[in-house]
């Protein structure tokens, strides 16, 4: 049996024993709601798994796959996540722009768009990377 399928397993297991079903008022399955309680890992579950690979990313991992490190951070942060935060900011601007005088900075505000947004999330990642210095 792969280690996999074991896990899944064990996963199943401690969901199934954890899992407190609360009824609703409307009795169609897909209402059902439950609730999940973790504590504390014990019995047959609780066991010492050694790591015994190397951490961090990988750095063959772009030239496996020929892929850059935007395209791995499109993976998390995608098009639809950048297009959210362009409509909020844009809207919040607008907002804001209303409750100003004619005479504030906020006036002469242009719409943000989504290249725009792509690069000030690449900019914040960028300053959130610590340098090996910095250890």
């Amino acid at each position: 049996m792969g280690l996999q399928i074991v896990l899944k397993k064990i996963i199943e297991e401690v969901i199934a024993q954890n899992t407190v079903f609360i009824e609703s008022d409307d009795d169609s399955p897909d209402n059902e709601i439950f609730d999940i309680k973790w504590g504390p890992v014990t019995g047959n579950h609780k066991r010492n798994l050694q790591f015994s690979d190397n951490s961090g990313i990988r750095t063959s991992l772009y030239d496996d796959y020929h892929k850059t490190p935007y395209d791995f951070d499109k993976l998390l942060i995608t098009d639809d996540i950048i297009q959210l935060c362009v409509t909020e900011t844009n809207r919040y601007a607008a907002q804001e722009k209303d409750k100003d005088s004619r005479r504030s900075r906020r006036q002469e505000w242009k719409d943000t768009t989504q290249d725009e947004m792509e690069k000030f999330i690449g900019c914040i990642m960028w300053m959130g990377l610590p340098s090996i210095s910095a250890y």
